[in-house]
């Protein structure tokens, strides 16, 4: 497989969308957005698939990336590490300090992975150069 590297641009929204990122204000900023991002990505009907356009513009790319990124990284091992690349580079450009930070961006449900993979894989060609 490719190795899919961020693109600059989706790396300075991240920036951008972190902020400071050591301000207690915009930290919980932060983290509210990415929790409510992925809450709203869960509860999309696997059937439709999830709305990553809608949250995009509703949350923003950046948002909709570190729940991706988190969702990849937690399920790494059922996933067999696809994309592991992206989502480290994601989740570096946010910055995450404490092992529990990615929980929070997690898309939960029992979603199989196969499922997880076609809804992942169009944003992250989307946001990606190939390295």
């Amino acid at each position: 497989m490719m190795y899919m590297a961020l693109d600059n641009e989706l790396a300075k929204e991240i920036k951008a969308f972190v902020g400071k990122g050591e301000e207690r204000k915009s930290c919980v900023r932060v983290n509210q957005t990415v929790q409510k991002a992925a809450e709203e990505m869960e509860k999309a009907s696997r059937y439709d698939g999830i709305p990553i356009g809608e949250c995009a513009k509703k949350y923003g790319r950046a948002a909709v990336a570190i729940c991706i990124a988190s969702t990849l990284w937690e399920r790494k091992e059922i996933l067999g590490n696809w994309n592991l690349e992206w989502a480290i580079d994601v989740l570096n450009q946010w910055g995450w300090r404490d092992r529990y930070a990615t929980r929070r961006g997690l898309i939960g449900g029992n979603a199989h992975p196969t499922a997880i993979c076609c809804w992942a894989k169009s944003f992250i060609e989307y946001t990606s150069e190939t390295a």
